[in-house]
């Protein structure tokens, strides 16, 4: 389950393709063959059974049109959604998400509650909720104490938004699934044998039985019975996946130090995950998404498997074509789930290494044909340590049984740097209770390497405006001595109070409306403190070292987010983005930190436009407590 800034997160399987076995397929739960296409350059979610694939994948060769076989699928993350001011980008989705929120389903047509079996295994990391309260006011839309911020993506199961938690302040990523699209979906095929709900159901189980750092986990889950919705709630990694499907398209790499940091990450998270008796099945750049800080978070649990002891085989597979193991593509075959995961993560790496992953085709039977017989080759650029590639070689060997183990890997000598930055295992790094990992090894400056870029010095004097909110941005500043506000002007709401439409339920929960109230109130007294003249408001401060307009910088219109005034005597060296462009093609490291920076600004940006609409949202919370 994916989350995006993703959440980023937000592709669903709809991007996967499910190769299964002709006669194991349809005595292991049915999926139908009806639909499956070899569209893989969308990697469409398609089912498959009663058939044999390798028949079926050679007829649908003959008729498939070239194409290249790349990665993901499509994902609606901020860069899509930049041309939208914010206010406006929430008002798209408050008529279409509030209009079905408070329509709930007749108590005897829903399945029970997806949570019914994480009641008991006793797990207590996550909260569960059977009572959906649902407001609407002046385009903001709450969930609970969820107040709505951007949207973020959408899948086959649901739409995910990026919220803040009104109580703790912090930001997440929430996917809402519809009850009754399970439905619908599944009385359009009549040969599936299984709920779609049921997956849903085992996607939040596995969810609910893991808790890592690198690892996207459940905060809440919102099921009221009365209800045609589900809410989930989870971490939000605000840089998303690592490498888009874009970015695969258009070669783009990471340098081999950041490449080994990322890869230290996946590997415990991939660890801790077989270490839970679960088998991930859908290892992909796009599952693999990032923080601010650069911490890796491993999502999307929909094609995961459970075992018991580790040696089982599964007969069938749901994946993505281009990170499927050769041991998948075999008729009528049986793998163990291990292994099948160390190969698609070994296809990640080689992807983040050289752009591109290690074998494409025009359509699936010959990919299948390629994966299984072909060995792997490097390409000549870029040039890198002969241990990335023997690492690679093991990761991706045909034969699983002499395919590299995770232990292996964990003293593996381009993983640990010959030894000098070790990999305990998960089990041994507890101390006194607490988790402590093994120091990493230090990843390059690209980006101070860059400012080492021809530039020109320009002083503003106190009080002068030195970047002007929505400008077109041209150049990125590096403040050399000085400091300066970053500042937003908000768009002002309307002064009137009226109800929503569903003011009833809220009515009804005293507790949470006074919460609500109570967190209102505080966020107007926090905004109305950084309230300067012209109507901006002080949501930063920066100071000799920092940059400024980098976000402008990753935006296709290239519109400055904020307005930055110099609070004493500033002077900065002044690049320009047509500079830093050309620079970053031969430097991706570069572009990449940079990026990572905008992650954290944009973050900031997030976070004080839902404390000013929590704080907008005041006085509707007054009144409602008047009429209750």
């Amino acid at each position: 389950m994916g989350c995006c800034a993703s959440s980023q997160t937000s592709q669903e399987k709809d991007d996967n393709v499910w190769p299964a076995r002709a006669q194991d397929a349809a005595t292991s739960g049915g999926l139908s063959a009806q639909h499956m296409q070899e569209d893989v350059e969308d990697w469409d979610k398609q089912d498959a059974t009663n058939l044999d694939p390798q028949a079926y994948l050679r007829e649908k060769a003959e008729e498939a049109t070239s194409r290249s076989i790349s990665g993901g699928s499509e994902k609606s993350d901020s860069a899509n959604l930049e041309e939208q001011a914010y206010h406006d980008t929430v008002q798209q989705v408050v008529n279409e998400e509030y209009a079905s929120a408070h329509t709930a389903a007749p108590s005897n047509s829903l399945p029970a509650p997806i949570t019914a079996d994480l009641a008991a295994s006793g797990k207590d990391a996550f909260k569960m909720t059977f009572t959906l309260c649902v407001a609407v006011y002046q385009g903001c839309v709450f969930f609970n104490q969820y107040l709505v911020v951007k949207f973020l993506g959408k899948g086959a199961c649901g739409k995910v938004y990026l919220v803040m938690d009104t109580l703790d302040s912090k930001l997440y990523a929430l996917k809402i699934t519809q009850k009754s699209d399970f439905r619908t979906a599944k009385g359009k095929d009549k040969q599936a044998s299984k709920n779609p709900l049921e997956d849903l159901r085992a996607e939040v189980a596995i969810m609910g039985r893991v808790a890592h750092p690198n690892m996207v986990c459940l905060k809440e889950v919102v099921d009221d019975p009365h209800r045609n919705k589900v809410l989930i709630v989870m971490n939000y990694a605000e840089g998303g996946p690592i490498l888009p499907r874009k970015a695969i398209a258009q070669g783009m790499m990471l340098p081999e130090d950041m490449c080994r940091h990322y890869f230290r990450d996946i590997l415990r998270s991939l660890e801790y995950l077989h270490s839970q008796k679960i088998i991930h099945g859908d290892l992909k750049p796009e599952n693999i998404l990032l923080t601010s800080d650069g911490v890796v978070k491993l999502s999307d649990f929909g094609c995961s498997r459970v075992f018991v002891t580790g040696n089982e085989y599964f007969d069938r597979f749901r994946g993505t074509p281009a990170f499927l193991a050769p041991e998948i593509m075999k008729r009528q075959t049986h793998y163990r789930g291990r292994p099948v995961d160390v190969y698609a993560m070994g296809v990640c790496l080689y992807a983040l290494v050289f752009g591109t992953i290690p074998f494409s085709a025009n359509n699936l039977y010959k990919l299948f044909q390629k994966v299984q017989e072909e060995p792997v080759t490097f390409p000549s650029s870029p040039a890198v340590s002969h241990t990335l590639v023997t690492v690679l070689e093991r990761m991706l060997a045909k034969d699983p049984k002499k395919r590299i183990t995770i232990p292996e890997l964990q003293r593996d000598p381009w993983v640990t740097c010959d030894g000098v930055y070790p990999m305990r295992p998960f089990k041994d790094l507890f101390k006194k209770g607490l988790l402590q990992y093994d120091v990493d090894p230090p990843i390059t400056n690209y980006l101070k390497q860059m400012l080492q870029l021809k530039h020109r010095y320009v002083t503003f004097a106190a009080g002068t405006m030195v970047i002007q909110q929505n400008e077109v941005g041209y150049y990125l500043a590096l403040i050399v001595e000085g400091q300066a506000n970053v500042c937003v002007k908000p768009r002002p709401g309307s002064d009137a109070v009226e109800p929503s439409e569903d003011a009833q339920s809220l009515q009804q929960n005293a507790d949470l409306l006074s919460k609500l109230h109570n967190r209102a109130l505080e966020a107007k007294r926090s905004v109305d403190m950084k309230h300067q003249d012209q109507g901006l408001y002080c949501i930063a401060q920066r100071k000799a070292g920092d940059v400024l307009g980098e976000m402008a910088f990753v935006r296709e219109s290239r519109a400055r987010k904020a307005t930055v005034v110099a609070t004493a005597p500033l002077k900065v060296a002044l690049y320009t983005y047509a500079d830093i462009e050309s620079h970053g093609q031969d430097n991706p490291g570069a572009i990449h930190q940079l990026k990572q920076l905008c992650w954290r600004r944009d973050a900031e940006l997030m976070h004080f436009a839902a404390m000013y609409r929590l704080a907008e949202a005041s006085q509707y919370f007054s009144f409602m407590n008047v009429q209750s």
